[in-house]
């Protein structure tokens, strides 16, 4: 992991093209890692980056894996979710929506934090929002996540 990122580091320092690297960054860093600072790294530099439906696939699987994980590790996969193409964010919802519902009622304030501004962009999405609204357990979610957002902002715990 450690010299995947050096290896990105020296080629983002060079000005070099880093799309060949995005293929090992995501199978030995992004997929494999629990280190909250690789991730981080991984996912900011995933934020920028052009990335092939195979190499989505794998940081999507990386994203369910880091919901259910420690808090630092939930908040930044939730912080990656806006910055998804609505292919794979709907996708993703069809995979974790209850593990983006179990994080609306996390014991961390920052992961219910993220989880409500994560919910926020879904709902606000247009495309997200006719794939919601195209099946009846995802419009449940949806009730669900509108629900369990506004008790947040209204502090009703």
């Amino acid at each position: 992991q450690h010299d995947a990122l050096l290896s990105l580091v020296h080629n983002l320092t060079m000005g070099d093209n880093i799309g060949g690297l995005m293929p090992i960054i995501c199978e030995s860093v992004i997929v494999p890692s629990t280190n909250p600072m690789c991730k981080k790294f991984a996912y900011d530099v995933v934020r920028w980056c052009q990335l092939e439906d195979h190499e989505w696939e794998l940081v999507s699987s990386a994203l369910k894996q880091d919901l259910t994980g420690p808090d630092e590790l939930c908040h930044l996969a939730l912080g990656l979710i806006p910055e998804l193409p609505i292919h794979v964010a709907t996708a993703l919802v069809d995979e974790a929506n209850r593990d983006i519902t179990a994080c609306l009622s996390s014991g961390s304030a920052d992961v219910r934090a993220a989880a409500a501004e994560v919910v926020g962009h879904l709902l606000s999405t247009d495309g997200t929002m006719m794939h919601l609204s195209s099946s009846l357990s995802l419009e449940q979610v949806v009730d669900m996540w509108t629900d369990r957002v506004i008790r947040l902002l209204t502090d009703f715990e």
